[in-house]
């Protein structure tokens, strides 16, 4: 298949990452060609489409998958452009801290730390960023707290 457009791109990807027509192995393969896929697009198009499409499913995808996007992300800071666009990855990660499984959870603190240690500190970044510690140091579970403390160092030693 040739793909001649950022667009048939996306269209792909977002097949590929459906989860109601893909299977996880499917979803998991899509996952992990991210980084192939961001090269394809360019740091604008994956600051523009590619990262509100996995914003989108993150949050409901089963643990495998969850735990395969924050591992992705992890290095995906080049990939939108730089430290100064880290933070837009911030939010996926946000919207997978309060995964029932705990090896999703300590992942993704371990790539948002990583992240953070990349991006640029701005007055936007820095409030994201900070609003992301803040509502998990504030949740109503232990786990949240717990997985803000550990994330706390590396936003401390920005």
């Amino acid at each position: 298949m040739h793909l001649d457009s950022p667009e048939e791109v996306i269209e792909l990807v977002t097949q590929e990452l459906d989860k109601t027509t893909s299977s996880r192995e499917n979803r998991l393969s899509a996952v992990r060609a991210l980084p192939s896929v961001g090269k394809v697009l360019g740091a604008v198009d994956v600051r523009e489409k590619l990262i509100p499409l996995v914003l989108s499913i993150a949050p409901a995808e089963e643990d495998e998958v969850q735990f395969a996007i924050a591992e992705i992300l992890e290095n995906y800071v080049p990939v939108v452009g730089g430290g100064e666009y880290a933070h837009l990855i911030l939010k996926i990660l946000e919207a997978m801290c309060t995964a029932e499984e705990t090896v999703v959870r300590d992942r993704t603190a371990k790539a948002f730390s990583k992240v953070v240690t990349e991006m640029q500190w701005s007055a936007e970044s820095s409030t994201i960023c900070l609003e992301i510690l803040s509502n998990l140091s504030k949740g109503a579970w232990f786990t949240e707290k717990v997985l803000a403390s550990n994330m706390y160092a590396a936003v401390y030693l920005k």
